[in-house]
């Protein structure tokens, strides 16, 4: 999504332990998906500090990490393990609204600042027969998502309507990000 920008950036594969949480309030579930995405920036920061490429001394550089999760009935939704477990969640999502929380976090090195906020949008799906899970689950989209879908491919007819905004739906909300990296100093709308 960032490539629109023209920003320029790199991406940094890591590997953490996400927390999953399975019950609590709204409070907590926007709290636990900022945890992850801090944990997320600091296992970068570990990477870079290593390299021997190093970013010490250069230009200041932003790290920024998400985590999105998703919440129904105040029980989240993980990244199912199998092809059985995707079909569950989808079932539980059918014809009901769900939150989806995006923690964003940034990471400012070589200083070490660092802020965090969430996005949060409601999605409503529509109500799913058994073959249109079967079929969407047949797609492999499933895997690697929170609530076992992915809303920028087939999963957006499983949707009815969204309440908020998209891109966090998709995992990266842009103008959360837009607006803290403003505060930080990095403006996304020079061309």
């Amino acid at each position: 999504m960032l490539e629109k920008f023209n920003v320029p950036f790199d991406i940094l594969v890591t590997s953490t332990n996400e927390k999953n949480q399975h019950e609590g309030d709204l409070t907590d579930f926007r709290h636990l998906a900022c945890e992850n995405a801090i944990e997320k920036v600091r296992a970068a920061a570990s990477t870079i500090k290593k390299s021997p490429q190093s970013h010490e001394g250069d230009e200041e550089i932003v790290l920024i990490g998400a985590d999105t999760i998703v919440v129904i009935d105040n029980h989240l939704l993980p990244k199912p393990g199998s092809e059985k477990e995707a079909r569950i969640m989808l079932n539980k999502l059918s014809g009901r609204t769900h939150r989806v929380i995006t923690g964003v976090v940034l990471l400012s090195l070589p200083g070490g600042r660092l802020m965090e906020d969430f996005e949060e949008t409601e999605v409503t799906f529509r109500k799913l027969d058994p073959v249109e899970i079967d079929n969407y689950v047949k797609t492999g989209e499933y895997t690697d998502k929170a609530g076992a879908y992915g809303i920028q491919g087939y999963g957006v007819f499983l949707v009815d309507s969204i309440k908020g905004d998209y891109p966090n739906v998709v995992g990266l909300p842009l103008m959360k990000l837009y607006l803290m990296l403003k505060k930080i100093g990095v403006n996304l709308m020079n061309p």
